[in-house]
């Protein structure tokens, strides 16, 4: 007789998705009671601006551990692993350096820290962990070539995430400055550029298979809501709305959310899909 319980690496798996939605509403839940704080006026412009509120502990956690989270997931499509592992990447980034719009509307801001000072710490502990993790991986991919040649897909993330971290490298030493400045903003970019490449790669991957239809349909619709209702708000933002930037990131971030727990319970019984890259 079948064991009916799912075996261990499954309910790993299945717990380690439903923890990337929790650490989502923690974020969003801290967001939303520093707004009802005694004394705070209004909404921050971003949810970046939060680092200097007491939101910045929350902020800073959740998006390293979301970031972890996407980069140890492991996707069947080498093209969405990828784009997970760069998303990950670079919310690591978004969580460890601050923007440089601070708080306005907080009754507690944190405006006076020593911003260099912590970028120099957390970023130089940021690029030697992720060193250590290119060269886990690339000794992982190495030992599991032994018995299952790499595609070509799967050497080129290897190579695009060593790339990715190699130019973190020479930018925060190059130009220190530039870096403290704009690299916020840049990996938040990426981040959600990533968010919807993952989202769009399941739509058109389920849209290939005769059993997963409806699936691709329902991605779909999250896919269009993403760039719709994003880039309207963003777009309002440039026309003197406000809070467009703020609303726009929630937007995608809980569509995310949605399009997560929807492929989570696609995979809920039999963990990721079966690899389609068995090509050299």
């Amino acid at each position: 007789m079948t064991d009916p319980r799912p075996g261990r690496s499954v309910e790993t798996y299945r717990f380690l998705r439903l923890a990337m939605v929790v650490l989502v509403v923690l974020l969003l839940t801290a967001v939303l009671r520093e707004r009802l704080a005694d004394g705070t006026r209004c909404f921050e412009t971003t949810i970046s601006a939060y680092y200097f509120t007491p939101v910045q502990g929350v902020f800073t956690a959740s998006l390293v551990a979301l970031g972890v989270c996407m980069i140890v997931i492991k996707a069947a499509d080498a093209a969405e692993d990828l784009a997970l592992a760069i998303g990950g990447m670079l919310a690591v980034v978004v969580g460890l350096v601050p923007t440089s719009e601070r708080a306005r509307c907080t009754a507690s801001p944190l405006n006076d820290i020593d911003v260099a000072a912590r970028v120099d710490n957390n970023v130089w502990s940021a690029l030697l962990a992720g060193a250590v993790g290119v060269i886990v991986a690339a000794l992982v991919a190495q030992r599991r070539g032994q018995l299952s040649p790499m595609t070509r897909r799967h050497r080129s993330g290897l190579l695009a995430t060593a790339a990715l971290l190699l130019t973190g490298v020479v930018w925060f030493v190059a130009w220190r400055d530039g870096f403290i400045a704009h690299v916020h903003n840049t990996a938040a970019i990426g981040l959600f550029a990533s968010v919807v490449a993952v989202v769009a790669l399941n739509a058109w991957e389920c849209r290939s298979r005769d059993d997963r239809r409806t699936l691709s349909g329902r991605y779909l619709v999250v896919l269009t809501a993403m760039i719709v209702l994003g880039g309207g708000l963003i777009v309002a933002r440039w026309f003197g709305f406000e809070a467009g930037l703020l609303a726009a990131e929630v937007v995608v971030i809980a569509l995310f959310a949605a399009f997560w727990l929807v492929q989570t319970d696609e995979l809920w019984d039999d963990g990721p899909r079966p690899p389609r890259d068995t090509g050299p």
